[in-house]
């Protein structure tokens, strides 16, 4: 078992924009930095199989006190396939008590998805995860694979699709940019 405990007080890194002047007395919006006070709680358990993890903030002085927590579990089959592959079985949920109001894009949302790891000499595994938002019921697919090549090459991708978005949902923004990114790197 991890536990991480933290408290901040200080400067929030997040602003509220306030109306100001400026010099020729037009109004204009002007970034406040609050004083916040913000207190975390990590937890990591490992169970044979499972993984369960879950992190939480509570944090005031910056308009409306707020609690946020990301709570969920991983469950590996050992063994599939040939023997040698592990399938894990993931599932998150994300809350946000601001919901729509919140700054986060995931405030009341539901993942689910598969990990695939080959443990190969290759290092090669795959990460595939669908995500429901609860609120506004718009859907993102996500997947992330790498494998490497020799000691020194890693070949990397990454897709993100977002389907069927509410327009009210602040991922709308994203409604025509899916996302995919290959990646060839080399150490030495």
């Amino acid at each position: 078992m991890d536990i991480g405990l933290s408290h901040f007080y200080g400067t929030s890194r997040d602003p509220r924009l306030v109306v100001g002047t400026d010099s020729g007395g037009s109004s204009v919006l002007v970034p406040y930095y609050d004083l916040i006070h913000q207190t975390g709680l990590d937890m990591q358990v490992t169970l044979d199989s499972w993984l369960w993890k879950l992190e939480t903030i509570h944090r005031s002085g910056q308009g409306e006190t707020v609690n946020a927590a990301t709570a969920g579990f991983e469950y590996t089959f050992y063994g599939i396939g040939n023997y040698s592959k592990d399938l894990g079985v993931l599932f998150e949920y994300s809350y946000d008590d601001r919901r729509q109001n919140s700054p986060a894009l995931f405030q009341d949302d539901v993942m689910a998805g598969m990990r695939l790891t080959f443990n190969d000499v290759n290092d090669t595994e795959a990460l595939f995860g669908v995500i429901y938002d609860r609120y506004y019921g718009s859907k993102g697919l996500s997947l992330e694979a790498s494998r490497r090549f020799g000691n020194s090459i890693k070949l990397s991708a990454e897709a993100r699709t977002y389907n069927e978005i509410h327009s009210s949902d602040p991922l709308n923004q994203f409604r025509n940019d899916d996302y995919f990114q290959v990646e060839l790197a080399w150490h030495y």
